[in-house]
């Protein structure tokens, strides 16, 4: 399966090459690996580039996924079969993608899987979110992506992911 990681980060120069050396350690190549700086005033954009992976530099912080929806359109991601977003600050372990790689082909039916070390989050989260998670039930839709690093299945992101905004803004 190919898989592709695409990172939306803001202001994350203290992290981003770090998170870039862990995602190829963990078993992606650079070529299908992906930034989209969003309104980042320090150099989180340089980094990406200096690492020698594809960087999209939006002047205006839009939100993360605003960001997500930009960089899957601008960088084509459409031909891939999964589609990895990790937050700018996560080191993954090594096998991590090869893993995910896995799980999906054991589950064909899955639309999205997260590491089991990240669920922790899901519930340190779930009392502070659960009226946003219940917005998005409601609005059957998902606007940000639970956890550090979550995998989903490409050809039915476009069902869950809100990238409505993306109609209505310049690109």
């Amino acid at each position: 399966m190919r898989i592709c990681v695409l990172i939306a980060a803001k202001n994350e120069a203290i992290a981003i090459g770090s998170t870039i050396d862990s995602i190829v350690s963990a078993g992606v190549d650079k070529k299908h690996l992906y930034l989209v700086s969003d309104g980042s005033s320090d150099n989180t954009a340089l980094l990406g580039m200096g690492r020698g992976i594809q960087v999209l530099d939006v002047p205006v912080n839009g939100g993360k996924s605003l960001a997500i929806a930009k960089g899957i359109k601008h960088f084509d991601l459409a031909s891939y079969d999964l589609l990895a977003l990790t937050d700018a600050d996560t080191t993954l372990e090594p096998g991590y993608f090869a893993a995910m790689a896995r799980a999906f082909e054991k589950f064909p039916n899955a639309l999205g899987l997260r590491y089991w070390l990240t669920a922790w989050r899901a519930l340190q989260y779930a009392i502070g979110h659960w009226l946003i998670k219940e917005g998005q039930h409601a609005l059957e839709t998902i606007n940000v992506a639970a956890g550090c690093c979550s995998v989903f299945r490409m050809s039915l992101f476009d069902q869950i992911w809100e990238s409505r905004p993306i109609a209505s803004s310049k690109t």
